[in-house]
């Protein structure tokens, strides 16, 4: 065992700060020795202990680093690419909103009228005491029904708006 050196001389050897080199002492991932540090099993210890996907921990020509940086490319290319759109529908150049505030519109009179028809169907049902629950019960189930059709015209109508636009966009991360 080699010489023994205090927090603050071993932070200098490693050419970090002792604040950096007190944490790992308090996380236990250097152990001291009567109260002082044995560089080269503290070296061991820091590099057994390394975070291997932290770029620093890798070594530089390994197969890993190599395929962090090309995924590391390819998610600032996206990122760069989707802030640029960002910065276009701030502008008003994507007019993403208009066709689904339409056929929002569209649907909720579409909705509106159908519900409003539901009174006039089932009138005669609701006016007599006895056939009044099943005509309630009549009435939510196509209310149910009305609102399940709703939904799945609006998740067609986002999923067509969507494709519309990743073909206009054209971003994935395969560029």
């Amino acid at each position: 065992m080699g010489k023994l050196l205090t927090q603050s001389e071993y932070a200098r050897h490693r050419g970090v700060t002792k604040q950096y080199i007190s944490g790992l002492v308090k996380q236990g991932r250097i152990t001291l020795t009567n109260g002082k540090i044995a560089p080269d099993l503290a070296d061991q210890q820091i590099k057994e202990q390394s975070d291997i996907s932290h770029p620093k921990n890798r070594p530089a020509d390994s197969e890993s680093t190599i395929n962090y940086k090309k995924a590391r490319l390819r998610t600032l290319g996206y990122d760069t690419k989707m802030k640029k759109i960002q910065c276009e529908i701030m502008e008003g150049k994507w007019m993403l909103n208009a066709p689904i505030e339409k056929f929002a519109f569209e649907q909720g009179r579409r909705d509106r009228d159908a519900i409003l028809a539901l009174i006039d169907r089932y009138e005669h049902l609701y006016d007599n005491p006895k056939t009044q629950p099943k005509a309630i019960k009549m009435i939510l189930k196509e209310i149910h029904d009305i609102y399940a059709e709703s939904k799945q015209n609006f998740l067609k109508c986002f999923d067509q708006q969507a494709k519309l636009l990743a073909k206009q966009v054209e971003v994935s991360y395969d560029d």
